[in-house]
């Protein structure tokens, strides 16, 4: 499997190369930091689910390929992200059936799939954006500066900006 990413059975994506010890060793440790904090859709399911739109096992991945050496991350780093990701500006109330297919792409290729799109503009039951939460959250963030500053710029570029282009917005209409 040389060269293509594979998948691992928490349904996010390693590099070439990587056994995947590294990545669950993380995602656990930013699952640890966990609430049960979510927000529900206006547009409710019976069958349905809380989803981190960022994946947990996504940003394990992205802080794996960062820059830093593994041995540089401590645990308070991996349990402040996990804050970040764990509340509801990141947790939504999604239809099951929705969770799976999410589960099968790429974080950064969720601007290419219609349903994703309309997630991503899905109204909460404050009356904002999935889009508008995510992307304060994210820029929230990058404002800590250090390993916080470079998961937040990765998925801003990667996934904020890139839902931003496809509907034609600019960033800046999110902040």
């Amino acid at each position: 499997m040389v060269g293509k990413k594979r998948k691992n059975s928490d349904s996010s994506y390693s590099e070439p190369g990587k056994t995947g010890t590294e990545q669950a060793f993380i995602t656990n440790a930013l699952r640890a930091g966990g609430s049960n904090q979510f927000m529900s859709l206006k547009n409710k399911s019976v069958n349905s689910e809380i989803d981190h739109f960022i994946g947990l096992g996504d940003v394990s991945r992205i802080i794996i390929n960062s820059k830093r050496s593994l041995k540089k991350v401590s645990a308070a780093e991996l349990y402040k992200i996990s804050n970040y990701l764990n509340n509801k500006y990141n947790c939504f109330k999604i239809d099951k059936a929705l969770n799976r297919k999410k589960g099968q792409i790429q974080l950064e290729d969720y601007h290419l799939k219609k349903y994703m799109v309309e997630y991503w503009e899905e109204k909460t039951e404050d009356g904002k954006t999935v889009g508008e939460h995510v992307g304060k959250n994210i820029r929230r963030m990058k404002k800590e500066g250090g390993l916080y500053k470079e998961v937040g710029q990765y998925i801003e570029e990667h996934v904020v900006d890139k839902f931003n282009k496809s509907s034609g917005r600019s960033s800046s209409c999110f902040h």
